[in-house]
């Protein structure tokens, strides 16, 4: 795993020589999901030297270090697709709701934004609400 760790540190080196100036810092790295990836971003996430960055909601224990340059660090990222099931595929369990500030939400409320209103509106599709198909993850 040390390898990894190890492209990640020389990628952003050449990075920050090379292609900074004109596309910005690098912010962290993406994972199609390999675990060897994800418990580095993990390491980085929950680590506590230096300066941290979070977000100031209650129960987020996940941060980023902020460098000597004022960039904030590790916000690494998984595939858009693995993103949108962890969206999804919790409001397809009443007993597993999303919290949304003081709310909860379940896949019958996007189910009745469907029938209340507009596609203009909310933009989703039968098969958005109906989840027929599990491996659609246009959907999310």
């Amino acid at each position: 795993m040390s390898w990894v760790r190890d492209h990640w540190k020389g990628l952003k080196q050449r990075w920050d020589k090379c292609s900074r100036q004109v596309l910005g810092p690098v912010l962290g790295h993406a994972n199609d999901g390999d675990a060897r990836r994800r418990k580095l971003m993990l390491e980085d996430y929950l680590g506590s030297e230096g300066q941290r960055w979070t977000v100031g909601w209650d129960g987020w224990v996940l941060s980023g270090i902020v460098l000597d340059s004022g960039d904030v660090y590790a916000l690494g990222d998984q595939d858009p697709i693995h993103n949108g099931k962890k969206m999804i595929n919790p409001l397809d369990r009443s007993s597993y709701p999303i919290v949304l500030g003081d709310f909860h939400a379940c896949l019958e409320h996007v189910q009745l934004v469907y029938k209340l209103y507009s596609h203009d509106h909310h933009g989703l599709n039968i098969d958005d609400v109906m989840r027929w198909d599990r491996q659609n993850w246009a959907g999310p």
